[in-house]
């Protein structure tokens, strides 16, 4: 187990690379407000929302990057996808066998995004802006199946659902 994921609240800050330029930023805000609030982001490298929630990080000990492989657009990170982010990913995409091997490194990545390095240590919550497509899709599509509650900013009701896992979590801990 990552030890330094088990002691930290955490969320998977993560979405789509076609997110819009104001909820690039807005990520960038809420990954900076959360990291106050005592969160460690998870997230992937990827260009779009990945980036936009790093950014906003100022303790590079408070994020955790997962990358497909190593030098992920240009990301100097340690890249160890365990065997068993592959046979998750593979459990909740409706197509793996059509994937690349390419794409399906970065399906493993996403498991690690949402169950973190060893992928039994899971995220407190998912944020994210997402259609219903990609990555971030079967990111959400494991975070349902073990309960992990998502925000998608795409909804009209993401900031009374950030609020309410939030303000939860924080009177737990």
């Amino acid at each position: 187990m990552d030890s330094a994921d088990n002691k930290t609240l955490s969320y998977a800050g993560i979405g789509s690379r076609e997110t819009p330029p104001e909820t690039l930023s807005l990520m960038t805000r809420l990954a900076a407000r959360l990291e106050e609030l005592g969160y460690t982001l998870h997230s992937g490298a990827a260009e779009g929302a990945d980036t936009a929630f790093e950014l906003g990080v100022k303790n590079p000990e408070n994020m955790r990057i997962f990358l497909p492989w190593e030098n992920f657009n240009k990301r100097n990170c340690p890249c160890e996808i365990p065997p068993l982010a592959y046979e998750i990913a593979k459990r909740f995409h409706p197509a793996w066998e059509r994937l690349s091997a390419g794409a399906q490194k970065l399906m493993a990545r996403n498991t690690q995004q949402v169950l973190g390095r060893d992928c039994k240590t899971p995220v407190n919550f998912v944020l994210c802006w997402h259609r219903g497509t990609g990555g971030t899709t079967q990111a959400c599509r494991i975070a349902e199946h073990h309960r992990i509650p998502i925000v998608n900013i795409f909804l009209s009701d993401w900031r009374e659902r950030i609020k309410a896992i939030v303000s939860s979590i924080m009177e737990v801990a």
